[in-house]
């Protein structure tokens, strides 16, 4: 498996683990935090 870049997700590997509800959660908590840190 590739590497994570540091608090980026691989969405690939999200997508294994995860159904698309959970994914789509996941990237929306992503989107915030990576706006909150700006």
């Amino acid at each position: 498996m590739a590497e994570l870049e540091k608090g980026k997700p691989h969405i690939d590997t999200a997508t294994y683990y995860l159904g698309p509800g959970e994914l789509e959660l996941l990237t929306q908590t992503v989107e915030a935090a990576n706006r909150v840190d700006g």
